[in-house]
């Protein structure tokens, strides 16, 4: 066998092995998701009235960027302005390894809040915090 054809020959065999490697890799599909996919029929238009109902709680998320210390006391500005019922209960955090988190009540939504941080990805800490997460194989358990 010449060399040349005993490269294509290898070549051919490793594409092999690779598509056989991903064929393998790809995850069946779980009947109760085909079944999720199958009976999905129509999209429902949202009203803008309903958008405008989440305003409030998008001025909570952005407030879970707040140092603790405002957020107990609710002077975080623009934030705390925008939901001036709200009573916070407890607050924390460092906003680095600790991401900033607040919990409380608001009597005119007749709603608990509970708000954390997520990732600042200027801060290096968070973005190790986030890679440390020990990642599993997925279990599917049947359900009663």
């Amino acid at each position: 066998m010449s060399p040349t054809s005993h490269c294509s020959w290898l070549k051919a065999a490793l594409v092999g092995l690779s598509l056989c490697h991903f064929a393998a890799a790809a995850p069946a599909l779980v009947p109760e998701v085909a079944d999720i996919r199958v009976r999905r029929q129509s999209i429902t238009t949202v009203s803008t009235a309903e958008i405008d109902s989440f305003t409030p709680y998008s001025f909570f998320a952005s407030a879970g960027h707040c140092a603790a210390s405002k957020t107990l006391t609710w002077t975080c500005g623009a934030n705390c302005l925008a939901n001036p019922s709200f009573k916070p209960v407890a607050a924390g955090g460092d906003g680095d390894k600790v991401q900033f988190w607040f919990v409380g009540f608001d009597p005119d939504l007749n709603t608990v809040v509970v708000s954390h941080q997520g990732t600042n990805t200027s801060e290096i800490l968070p973005l190790i915090e986030d890679a440390s997460i020990e990642k599993t194989t997925l279990i599917r358990k049947n359900l009663p």
